[in-house]
């Protein structure tokens, strides 16, 4: 089985797949805590969710590029995410892809006929609505407002990753 993960600092969204693309299951761990908590909360997680999942054999999920518009906060805690993923998977023997967004997203044609440099919300429009209609989920999209609502773009994204993979090895 493939699980994909869409890591982020605060919820990371998955989603299971068979060995032949079918969606199994998605989800989103929200990570408790500051710094060492944090990465601990992760590693316990995705432990847990392996332990239940003893068929996931590959991991894919998105590296990520530091931007010279952000501080270094987030890519802090994002490259020790990777790391403890990282090292999780190792110790489980498990195999990783990684994509570059850019990459994902072009296998996935998020972008359609249109220029690929638009902004953030946007992508995570498309990657909600072409998740819903590719899969037949009911993702939700919430600019921003994460104190009243909670967006789906996270989990979105984790499947549309996963459809990437099939993409790419020519099994979707």
């Amino acid at each position: 089985m493939i699980l994909s993960i869409d890591l982020a600092s605060h919820k990371t969204g998955y989603a299971l797949f068979t060995d032949t693309g079918e969606l199994e299951e998605h989800g989103l761990f929200i990570l408790e805590g500051e710094n060492a908590e944090r990465y601990k909360d992760l590693f316990d997680k995705l432990s847990f969710y392996l332990e239940c999942n003893p068929l996931v054999n590959q991991i894919v999920l998105e590296g990520f590029t530091v931007q010279s518009n952000f501080g270094l906060r987030s890519p802090t805690i994002l490259c020790t995410l990777h790391g403890v993923l990282y090292g999780l998977c190792w110790s489980k023997g498990l195999e990783i892809k990684k994509y570059k967004s850019k990459e994902w997203r072009d296998l996935v044609n998020i972008y359609g006929d249109g220029p690929k440099n638009i902004k953030r919300d946007e992508i995570k429009q498309r990657a909600v609505a072409l998740a819903n209609k590719q899969f037949g989920t009911e993702f939700q999209y919430f600019k921003r407002d994460t104190k009243n609502n909670v967006s789906d773009d996270d989990i979105a994204e984790a499947v549309l990753l996963g459809w990437a993979y099939f993409l790419e090895r020519g099994e979707f």
